[in-house]
């Protein structure tokens, strides 16, 4: 952040076909969850036409096809209709921070440095 306490974490997205895209992974601190219910506003609203979960334990994987009005709004491209919709970044601080200490005590640092 413009701070100098923290940084953004980002989800990674690629391009499938002219309407669609694959979600591969999430933010630090989000949940596939978290996405879900974020899709479901989505399609009830028409701007997502359909989307489909195909996760392991040790993976996320969501297809998601936009709707062609939704697609327009962003120049027909579908990796910036994720990007603009989807909660695809999440802040994290690296200030005020509680983590275990070389002795597995709890201690709180003001900073990662």
């Amino acid at each position: 952040d413009k701070r100098g306490g923290g940084f953004m974490s980002c989800g990674m997205v690629e391009k499938v076909d002219d309407s669609a895209v694959r979600v591969t992974e999430l933010p630090v601190g989000r949940w596939t969850e978290d996405l879900k219910a974020e899709l479901d506003r989505l399609c009830e609203e028409g701007r997502v036409r359909a989307y489909q979960e195909h996760h392991t334990e040790a993976r996320v994987l969501f297809h998601v096809t936009f709707t062609r009005e939704e697609l327009d709004r962003h120049r027909g491209d579908p990796v910036d209709a994720a990007r603009s919709l989807l909660p695809l970044t999440a802040a994290l601080n690296t200030s005020n921070m509680v983590a275990f200490d070389c002795a597995g005590r709890l201690q709180c640092y003001s900073s990662a440095a």
